[in-house]
């Protein structure tokens, strides 16, 4: 995926996912285009890469972005059913 062609980065948070009975932190990150779920990981260096997870494309789900960036910045835990 190529991150130039998603537009701006308008927000980036971490938060927890919860999956069978299993806690992971997951980095979001929301572009014009797409939000992008990513897993960090960290270096010893100090660095962090970021493995890519999954994707939705805002673009076709008519989800106002005002939406999202309130959702980012409130919501911090998310369960995963």
């Amino acid at each position: 995926m190529n991150l130039q062609e998603q537009g701006m980065l308008l927000r980036q948070a971490e938060f927890t996912v919860y999956y069978r009975r299993k806690k992971c932190v997951r980095r979001v990150f929301l572009f014009e285009e797409v939000i992008i779920f990513s897993k960090t990981n960290h270096s010893i260096s100090g660095s962090d890469t970021y493995i890519y997870k999954t994707s939705i494309k805002v673009c076709g789900a008519h989800i106002p972005a005002g939406f999202l960036v309130k959702l980012l910045v409130k919501t911090t835990t998310m369960a995963c059913i």
